[in-house]
């Protein structure tokens, strides 16, 4: 039960599956009068990262069924490609618009990553977040939970010797670089066993 009043009502991009009831529950939260602004994060329709792109809903078919709802609450856009950049633009916003109090809504499972990170960024008091369950059945639900265990094992390792209070772009750039870093390890790994699958011997 959200009870105070927020600056910002937040809603996290996610799939196609788990988008839905998150824009659902925020628009909820909005309606009932939680929030002074709303602020989707991370809708866009390119597929290739351009840093000054700052979204393009219109076109993003996971809105069309809110579109009409969404034009007239006029939300702040950001664009990022994962967690990390969005608690980094949202910390951008809450500078440029003097917003000292968030509340974002994201899948049951990411909340608690999402605590991780935008602890990073935000004074920890400053983000509060929903869940909202998303998992179809019970193999998925535990599917995502594996997932999630993965990534927070990562995040500690992308924000190893980042402490709350560095300088922003610092935390974004550390996070992205160490990022690539992993994939580029994941990669090196796929290549060599792909060497031993039956059709390459």
């Amino acid at each position: 039960m959200v009870k105070e009043k927020y600056d910002i009502i937040g809603v996290l991009s996610g799939n196609y599956v788990h988008t839905d009831p998150r824009i659902r529950k925020a628009l909820e939260l909005w309606y009932q009068g939680k929030g002074n602004e709303f602020i989707f994060n991370g809708f866009n329709t390119k597929e290739k990262h351009d840093p000054k792109f700052e979204g393009d809903w219109p076109n993003d078919p996971r809105l069309k069924p809110f579109i009409d709802e969404i034009e007239q609450i006029h939300p702040i856009i950001i664009y990022a490609r994962n967690t990390c950049e969005t608690a980094y633009k949202q910390k951008e916003k809450a500078k440029e618009y003097g917003f000292k109090k968030f509340n974002n809504v994201t899948s049951d499972f990411h909340v608690k990553r999402c605590k991780h990170i935008f602890r990073k960024f935000f004074d920890p008091y400053s983000n509060e977040f929903v869940g909202v369950p998303t998992a179809r059945n019970l193999k998925e639900l535990h599917k995502l939970k594996l997932h999630e265990i993965i990534q927070e094992w990562l995040c500690h390792y992308y924000f190893y010797g980042l402490k709350r209070g560095d300088d922003p772009k610092k935390i974004r750039y550390i996070y992205n670089s160490r990022k690539e870093k992993i994939k580029g390890l994941i990669s090196k790994i796929s290549k060599y066993f792909a060497k031993f699958s039956p059709k390459n011997l």
